[in-house]
């Protein structure tokens, strides 16, 4: 897709397509049509080319009169023929949220998971288990667009006037007063508030008790707080998560909080079904009963989700980098051709709706890397083209030296990629 973004702006502007190869290697297949185009399936099929006249510093140096090359066309042109790549794929993500989103999304409701003592939430009546379905009079249905009326009540220093429903479904209208200094911009304004939509922690707070578990027959109870395990703390989630996976089968100690009371039961986690699957699990989860819900879209409606998506996903994407490059964030999370594989592989096993969401995701990470500022990627073909738009074109020699340590960068990071995949890098030790 990223290639046919090329290959179709690069016809519109009148240049000659050479060859369009879908892989790299030996072409396995391969036909010319009737414009002189080379089309090609090559034996390697991890990504592909799109070969321009023109369009190699070789080529520019000796082909700048003829009509129908890459560097005969206005820098406009060019730049529109480059960015074209990564604007298809940001569009097939769209188009493949859009599929997704069609068959409905899975949300999770504004349902109160924690309320802290002696706050101001806690002062006002709010209770686990409590969904907010309005502030100030505005209907809300997702954490975000609770977390964005609270910011605006709170910034207009109004009174708070929040419409929950409890677990048995009886509708309560409470008031919380404006709290001086609450704002913190790096903290979701609920937490200054002093309610939460999952456990903070340290401990894991039991939302479900998955019925004929090793959770029910230890008499887990929903609210429950897992608060250490043989003796070792547990300080959230993702750390009770890798706890079990380092228990195994192993008889284990549970330190539970119910209440004002503090109990310990003696179980071990069991092979049971779940989701169709026989999986080891201990059968609790981490959200109260029907916390989340399933959410229907419109086909309109789903379009319009779908570029919302691929926005959310873009600006992901570009945190991700800035965070790598600023050292914030571990390389290891790159993924190279192998673990593409695996994880293109493993969507699949979850069904058709996760294979194409893995997809969209894909290809929006591919768009991203592409619009990458070095030689060999489009965003560095970008760069030069910016620089000749101001009226001073990079001479040849120079682009075809950066062209060379764009490449030597591009075998590092693809060096760097396999060997995470290989489960060399310091997380695997």
């Amino acid at each position: 897709v990223h290639e046919l973004g090329h290959f179709l702006v690069a016809r519109w502007c009148g240049v000659h397509v050479t060859c369009f190869s879908i892989g790299f290697g030996k072409p396995l297949v391969s036909w010319v049509s009737r414009h002189g185009t080379e089309f090609r399936i090559a034996r390697w099929p991890f990504g592909g080319y799109v070969a321009m006249k023109g369009f190699s510093v070789h080529e520019q140096q000796s082909s700048d009169n003829l009509e129908n090359c890459f560097t005969s066309k206005t820098v406009y042109q060019r730049a529109a023929i480059v960015i074209a790549g990564p604007l298809a794929n940001f569009l097939l993500a769209v188009g493949a949220y859009w599929l997704v989103f069609l068959s409905g999304e899975f949300v999770n409701k504004p349902m109160i998971h924690h309320v802290t003592h002696d706050s101001v939430a806690y002062h006002a009546g709010l209770t686990v288990g409590d969904v907010v379905v309005a502030i100030n009079g505005k209907e809300v249905s997702t954490l975000t667009q609770v977390e964005e009326q609270l910011l605006q009540a709170t910034n207009a220093n109004r009174l708070l006037q929040i419409e929950v429903v409890d677990l048995f479904g009886v509708v309560r209208m409470l008031r919380l007063p404006d709290k001086q200094g609450v704002l913190n911009p790096k903290t979701a304004v609920s937490n200054q508030l002093g309610f939460f939509w999952q456990y903070p922690g340290p401990g894991v707070m039991v939302g479900e008790v998955l019925p004929a578990s090793a959770a029910m027959r230890a008499q887990l109870q929903p609210g429950d707080v897992i608060t250490r395990m043989n003796n070792q703390q547990v300080k959230s989630w993702e750390h009770w998560q890798a706890m079990l996976k380092q228990q195994g089968s192993a008889p284990m100690v549970l330190v539970i909080r119910r209440g004002d009371q503090v109990i310990e039961r003696l179980t071990a986690v069991e092979l049971m079904e779940y989701q169709g699957e026989q999986r080891m699990l201990f059968g609790v989860t981490n959200r109260l009963p029907d916390a989340i819900v399933k959410k229907e879209y419109t086909i309109s409606q789903a379009f319009i989700r779908a570029w919302v998506k691929t926005g959310e996903v873009i600006q992901l994407g570009v945190s991700a980098i800035s965070g790598m490059l600023a050292g914030s964030m571990s390389f290891e999370h790159m993924k190279g051709p192998i673990g593409i594989a695996q994880m293109t592989a493993r969507s699949a096993d979850y069904g058709a709706i996760a294979f194409v969401a893995w997809l969209a995701l894909l290809s929006v990470n591919v768009g991203l890397i592409n619009l990458l500022p070095v030689p060999m990627l489009d965003g560095g073909h970008l760069v030069f083209l910016g620089i000749e738009a101001l009226g001073k074109p990079i001479p040849m020699h120079v682009q075809q030296r950066l062209l060379y340590i764009g490449f030597g960068l591009l075998v590092a990071l693809m060096l760097v990629t396999t060997w995470n995949d290989l489960g060399l890098g310091t997380y695997a030790r």
